[in-house]
């Protein structure tokens, strides 16, 4: 079990991590070529370091908490309890780095309502996580219930990202930023198939209910990417279908 999670979860790993380090390159690229004087290049800088970083390390400790907290929901032995335990502790810790980043004076004073307004959103939900973990230990909530707080989560860090690529002023560099803001999109698609999986195969059961869900899953997957891919330049086009085959 343990080599086919590693197996499955580094596959899908190129997956996301192609377009979400894209969309940060090209929205490094456009704050230095767009911030034409200082206080937009300021204000460039504060978002950037607002949704940078901080978000793509609470999306990469969440998606893992998520699979680990879903096969102990799915099978509750120690083992998966202790594994579970130590990533709610790695989450713990960019989750504070998230806050910290996005309540910092100056992302407030440069971010506009609408990116403070989802950010406020964002941080509201993550200040639920420890009550969340302590309904997981518990066993008092179903992991059907875990999986919606756990999406809901990831939906509102990829609706900051959004928001944040809305306030670029270049029309073309903001329609490749939402392409490949998509395209990272579909790739969370996989991830809750995986997670899905995981948990059933962890159970020892694939009921319908979850067999419907996967089959959903897998359609909204492949319709996002496949719309998607033909809106972005022929240079990011090509990266994807050298770097994400489709075998993978």
């Amino acid at each position: 079990m343990s080599w086919h999670i590693r197996s499955v979860r580094a596959r899908i790993l190129v997956l996301v991590l192609v377009p979400v380090l894209s969309l940060f390159g090209l929205y490094l690229f456009t704050t230095g070529i767009i911030g034409k004087d200082a206080l937009n290049l300021a204000r460039a800088r504060a978002l950037k370091t607002a949704t940078s970083d901080p978000v793509s390390n609470f999306l990469g400790q969440l998606d893992t908490e998520r699979v680990y907290s879903v096969i102990y929901l799915s099978a509750p032995s120690p083992a998966n309890l202790a594994k579970l335990r130590a990533q709610e502790a790695a989450t713990g810790h960019v989750t504070a780095a998230l806050r910290a980043a996005l309540t910092s004076g100056s992302t407030l004073s440069n971010a506009p309502p609408a990116v403070r307004q989802v950010s406020a959103t964002l941080l509201h939900d993550a200040a639920g996580l420890p009550a969340l973990h302590a309904s997981i230990d518990a066993g008092t909530v179903t992991r059907a219930q875990a999986l919606t707080r756990y999406n809901k989560l990831i939906s509102d860090s990829y609706l900051l990202l959004n928001q944040v690529i809305l306030t670029e002023t270049s029309t073309p560099i903001a329609a490749q930023a939402l392409a490949l803001e998509r395209i990272a999109k579909s790739g969370e698609l996989l991830q809750q198939e995986n997670v899905l999986v995981l948990g059933d195969m962890a159970g020892r059961r694939f009921p319908l209910a979850d067999r419907h869900e996967f089959t959903r899953l897998a359609g909204a997957r492949a319709t996002l990417y496949t719309q998607t891919l033909p809106e972005l330049d022929p240079s990011y086009r090509a990266m994807y279908q050298t770097a994400v085959s489709p075998a993978a």
